[in-house]
């Protein structure tokens, strides 16, 4: 009979190591290599690629879809905006208010015809034009600050004197700050052309298609100095 005494786990458990305070490792089989950090990096690879492709494939549809949606959105906004662009130059002076309303509605996508709608307005129109305007820059005022300080800053004779009084009302109107460089400018050419009753001093910066009085000089003045004691006073703030 064997003696208990001279059995070894060792010896009869090669794959096992006993540690002392029972406690056991299991060892790999002899021939067999353990996997490393490459080998699982290399069986994970066709996973973690599938699903690259499929984060990459998700996202490329959705950003195509979303630019489709936003052509097919601006397409839309530019037809209804056309018909009540239609309306505020239209002979009905019923329809004008209303379209500049709805027009302000459309939000910054509405500046840019708005302005061009202004540069052939009348005395009539302009006002309501500028009522669309003042709409959309009281929630985006940086959307039409800019363009109206660029129409006031220009000296170029493209646009009417008109166009540069809807400009200042619409700068005060809209607290405009950054345009209070061009108003002084802007200023210091009226009162020289005041000062010296020569309209030629101002109509030369101006498209001559609407005449230059003295009434204009006048009417240009005070809506100066209305809109720089409103901006001027913010620029304090």
């Amino acid at each position: 009979m064997p003696d208990p005494s001279a059995f070894s786990p060792v010896a009869a458990f090669p794959e096992r190591v006993h540690i002392e305070g029972a406690i056991e490792i299991k060892q790999p089989p002899a021939g067999v290599k353990k996997k490393d950090a490459w080998d699982m990096l290399a069986a994970l690879t066709p996973l973690i690629s599938g699903v690259v492709v499929a984060a990459v494939g998700y996202y490329l549809t959705g950003s195509v879809t979303n630019a489709l949606n936003r052509e097919q959105l601006n397409l839309s906004n530019v037809t209804e905006m056309r018909a009540l662009l239609l309306s505020l130059q239209g002979p009905k002076p019923e329809e004008w208010q209303a379209a500049a309303f709805t027009l302000s509605a459309f939000g910054v996508p509405a500046v840019p015809p708005l302005i061009s709608a202004l540069t052939v307005g009348d005395e009539v129109r302009s006002p309501y034009i500028e009522t669309a305007l003042r709409g959309i820059g009281l929630s985006h005022p940086a959307a039409v600050c800019t363009p109206m300080t660029a129409v006031l800053d220009n000296h170029t004779g493209r646009f009417t004197w008109l166009m540069h009084k809807s400009a200042i009302r619409l700068i005060g109107d809209l607290e405009c700050r950054d345009a209070v460089p061009v108003l002084r400018r802007y200023a210091a050419v009226i009162d020289k052309a005041r000062a010296a009753g020569d309209v030629d001093l101002y109509s030369a910066m101006v498209d001559r298609s609407q005449t230059v009085t003295a009434r204009t000089l006048d009417s240009i003045h005070e809506e100066l100095t209305r809109t720089r004691g409103i901006v001027e006073r913010t620029e304090d703030r």
